[in-house]
């Protein structure tokens, strides 16, 4: 046992050499994208990409109660004589609000809400690259800022959020449509400020991850408990932030999966090891666009606390162990998150081969919500990264949700 532990923190130490050191070491895009000849848009902001489609965007910035900085855009089809009350987009773990816009204007979720007049909003989380500023702390220098997981997102960045864009349009109300992360995090808003809940008309939750009891992932398990085991070693190390950016493994990916040819089927056999595959459902164009930005980065508290969702099977707060938990909590176990107070008209949508958030841990949530409609995409392949990224989203996903928000988002 020894031996193997020394392996694991010889591992952890080189790991984080690659992580913590390859942005200044390994400008790999600067020196491959011109041979390459990468379209410029994969190398453009959120507001450039939607101007050149003709759609109107700004970036706002929203600060949290604890300190953090979260860029926040806006996007709006120039055509639209009225808008419908504002809908909040909210992305998936290692993901960004530059991820909805991969899949181009035929095919991604911002351009449809916005070609249907919807007044949306797009945020961001702490720890990834939109979310990687604070007003005191240096996210390279100061361990503090890396001091979070989703629990916090739920606490301060959502209500953050909301308060900003309800101030900012003057509407009472929003929608708010999560996607993996982003609807764990509502769920965790509702639970500990369910003030904030009566600041929404409806919810969408898009694979929503809430509980991740039936996680089928092996590499997504594997790899958030080899951080949760080896948690103190990685501190030790100084590994506090994970797959962000402009680490190795980004840069890399950017590199290898921007080629032009077939490379595309390659990254996207890649995803297939985390998730199932889907044939046919994410565009190579796509593929090219994505890895610019995935992954986007977070702290490895982040990935314990999805460890012990995982292994737990329930929805509670980060577990600190028994001794820790008494002086954080007051208790032993660590609480549970109250559901009843997601109580709002919600939609629950999931497929059949998400191996990430499986379709029994959505229907055992579906079914201790009072206002829940569940609706299961008709794609026996459709998975956990077919949620951001497919070309298949307007026939089979989008109509389902508009007409949710149609019935439900005005009350």
């Amino acid at each position: 046992m020894p031996s193997v532990l020394t392996g694991v923190k010889v591992a952890l130490f080189l790991v984080s050499v690659l992580f913590r050191y390859s942005t200044s070491l390994l400008p790999l895009p600067h020196v491959i994208n011109p041979i390459l000849e990468l379209p410029n848009e994969y190398q453009s902001n959120f507001v450039d990409i939607t101007q050149k489609y003709g759609y109107y965007a700004e970036e706002h910035t929203v600060t949290t109660e604890d300190g953090y900085l979260l860029t926040l855009h806006r996007l709006r089809n120039t055509t639209c004589q009225w808008l419908s009350r504002p809908a909040l987009l909210m992305h998936g773990l290692l993901l960004s609000s530059d991820t909805w816009l991969d899949s181009g204007p035929r095919d991604g979720l911002p351009y449809l809400f916005a070609d249907t007049c919807y007044d949306l909003w797009l945020g961001n989380f702490r720890g990834n690259y939109l979310g990687r500023q604070h007003v005191r702390l240096n996210p390279d220098t100061d361990v503090e800022f890396w001091d979070f997981s989703y629990d916090d997102m739920g606490l301060y960045d959502l209500p953050a959020i909301i308060d900003y864009v309800l101030q900012e349009t003057g509407d009472q109300k929003l929608n708010y449509i999560g996607y993996s992360q982003g609807g764990g995090t509502f769920a965790i808003m509702c639970s500990e400020r369910p003030e904030y809940r009566l600041k929404v008309s409806s919810f969408v939750g898009l694979a929503p991850a809430i509980t991740m009891k039936y996680t089928r992932s092996l590499v997504y398990r594997y790899f958030a408990g080899t951080l949760a085991r080896f948690w103190k070693e990685t501190k030790t190390l100084g590994i506090y932030e994970v797959l962000y950016k402009g680490s190795l493994i980004q840069r890399g990916t950017e590199a290898i999966c921007g080629a032009p040819g077939k490379i595309h089927k390659l990254c996207l056999g890649a995803l297939s090891f985390i998730d199932d595959y889907d044939p046919g459902s994410i565009e190579p164009d796509t593929v090219r666009s994505m890895y610019t930005h995935l992954p986007a980065g977070t702290s490895v508290k982040n990935f314990v606390k999805y460890s012990q969702a995982m292994e737990q099977g329930t929805f509670q707060k980060f577990d600190y162990g028994k001794s820790r938990n008494l002086i954080v909590y007051g208790n032993e176990t660590a609480p549970f998150y109250d559901l009843s107070y997601l109580d709002m008209p919600s939609l629950l949508v999931t497929g059949k081969s998400d191996n990430i958030v499986d379709i029994r841990d959505v229907t055992l949530v579906h079914k201790q919500l009072k206002k829940s409609h569940l609706f299961v995409v008709k794609n026996e392949k459709w998975n956990h990264f077919d949620v951001p990224y497919s070309s298949f989203t307007p026939e089979l996903v989008f109509p389902a949700v508009h007409r949710h928000l149609q019935r439900h988002g005005t009350q």
